[in-house]
């Protein structure tokens, strides 16, 4: 590694001076959102009240909507929610090895996602993701003896990495600090790796924690031919930041740290999410939940007035019990006048503005196998038009390159088996399709049109024969069934298919034509006996 763990650690600081100025808004965003999030300024110890002056829990249960719509429907555990394909226009598409082999390569890269912590993780990830706009996933192998030992996934808390970005706006460098103390250090990377200031400072408490830099970044300058881990593509390097020294140094084959945005502006870093947006209706929100609940407590328990010398004893107003006052006219309660009506009518506007900003509403797809093709296409047009753009930004940042990646690390250990020889030796690229519930429920909206159309044709053709010849039966059948998501070896190509039908109409053709010539042969026999029983009459 060219670059010294001085220099290192000098770019990390400049990158975390500017995440020092979103700091603020993600400490309001976390008090609200998730407060056991919420140590990105404030500091707290283990136990401490995490909910304190909170009085509404909207914000939070929408957040939580969308964090759980946005898992089911981009990477939900109950089923595959990716295949992987060629483009729909290439011929190997009909080769039944190639169809084969992309089948069984999908299923184990799902396989190996599915086994994982992938699903807990994946959830922080949403959570971060909507609440700050930013989040960060890392990948990486789990050791162990056996040649593969699976995946392990985790996600950072946003006040614990910055990241650099490249031409294209994608992160592909991060640098993650993280605490740990003497014994897990010494665990970690060994005894002598250990700067001796520390084993000096942990003497006196062995509980104390060190910060730890893990850098993985781009290595400029390596051997390419080499496939050791100093000379991998991304390098990997741990530094203490006590003593400036490296204790680790190692290499990635890809970059493994998935960081998505929810939306960008054009100049930051940073991703902004609806927590950033729904920020100024929460506060208020809060604030007027606040009041309401006092005004409520006014109306329940009113504060009560007294003349100084008009009591003998204390007053005691709980249910059941009694006062002697000298003057019946000596204690009277306060008559409130507020209009809570009012209060709760603002209250209801304001949260219903944060659950439209949460999409709380609009992402949940109905769960009844009854909706109608227009109910469906609706759905599917509202969904994406309220996370089209977010969407596009996930694939390009999230999950396309977690695919990749998780493809690569199975095909170096021998889980995906080489490529048919068709496909090694044609530049084609594999394209990732998804097929989640949204994905899902387009291709059934479409599924639907196309019934819709043989319905109404079906009615047109008994008017105007040979109608339905407008339609590509062999193209629609084998459309439909790959929308229905059945396997791709169950289905005939639409080649195969022609092919069996050419050879079905030619032996049909040939069946008429030697029937056609039996009746030809019995009509001649006929005529010809006709004849004979003519010429024997006369």
């Amino acid at each position: 590694m060219a670059l010294t763990a001085k220099e290192l650690l000098k770019r990390y600081k400049e990158l975390n001076r500017e995440r020092h100025l979103w700091e603020e808004q993600w400490q309001e965003i976390a008090d609200h959102l998730v407060p056991r999030k919420n140590q990105i300024i404030t500091k707290r110890t283990r136990g401490d009240k995490v909910q304190k002056d909170r009085f509404a829990s909207t914000p939070q249960h929408a957040h939580e909507i969308l964090t759980a719509n946005m898992q089911g429907t981009l990477t939900s555990r109950a089923f595959r929610w990716f295949d992987l394909r060629l483009a729909s226009n290439n011929p190997l598409n009909r080769d039944p090895e190639v169809r084969e082999w992309l089948q069984n390569s999908g299923r184990s890269i799902w396989k190996a996602i599915n086994e994982s912590n992938f699903h807990s993780q994946v959830h922080e990830f949403y959570l971060d993701l909507t609440a700050f706009g930013t989040s960060c996933l890392i990948q990486e192998e789990k050791p162990g003896p056996e040649l593969f030992n699976g995946l392990v996934f985790k996600t950072y808390p946003i006040q614990s990495y910055v990241f650099e970005e490249g031409v294209d706006g994608s992160a592909n460098a991060v640098a993650i600090e993280m605490m740990m103390t003497i014994d897990q250090l010494i665990e970690r990377y060994g005894h002598t790796k250990i700067p001796q200031g520390l084993h000096d400072r942990a003497g006196k408490d062995p509980t104390k924690m060190f910060p730890v830099v893990w850098w993985v970044l781009p290595r400029r300058i390596r051997e390419d031919k080499k496939q050791d881990s100093s000379n991998m593509p991304f390098a990997s390097v741990h530094i203490s930041v006590e003593g400036e020294q490296i204790l680790e140094e190692a290499g990635f084959e890809e970059f493994p740290a998935h960081i998505a945005r929810w939306t960008k502006n054009a100049g930051e870093r940073y991703g902004r999410g609806p927590g950033n947006t729904a920020l100024p209706d929460i506060k208020v929100l809060n604030k007027a939940t606040e009041l309401d609940l006092l005004a409520w407590a006014k109306h329940i328990d009113p504060p009560w007035f007294m003349t100084d010398d008009g009591v003998v004893g204390e007053v005691d107003i709980n249910p059941g019990k009694g006062t002697v006052l000298r003057d019946r006219d000596a204690l009277w309660f306060f008559e409130f006048r507020g209009r809570a009506d009012i209060g709760k009518l603002k209250l209801d506007e304001l949260r219903q503005s944060i659950r439209q900003t949460f999409f709380a509403d609009q992402l949940e797809l109905p769960q009844s196998d009854r909706m109608t093709a227009e109910e469906i296409r609706t759905r599917v047009e509202l969904m994406q038009r309220v996370l089209g753009p977010t969407l596009g930004r996930l694939e390009t940042e999230f999950l396309n390159p977690l695919i990749e990646r998780t493809f690569a690390i199975l095909a170096r250990k021998g889980v995906i088996l080489d490529p048919p020889e068709s496909l090694i030796n044609s530049p084609n690229l594999i394209d990732i399709q998804y097929s989640g519930p949204l994905a899902r429920a387009e291709r059934l909206a479409e599924v639907a049109s196309i019934e819709r159309l043989y319905a109404t044709l079906a009615n047109i053709e008994q008017v105007r024969p040979g109608v339905m010849n407008i339609i590509r039966h062999a193209e629609a059948a084998h459309f439909i069934g790959q929308s229905l998501d059945v396997p791709e070896t169950l289905l005939k190509s639409i080649e195969e298919f022609a092919t069996e039908e050419q050879a079905r109409d030619q032996a049909n053709a040939q069946a008429q034509e030697t029937q056609l010539g039996v009746q030809q042969s019995e009509i001649v026999r006929n005529l010809a006996a006709a004849q004979a029983t003519g010429a024997g009459g006369v």
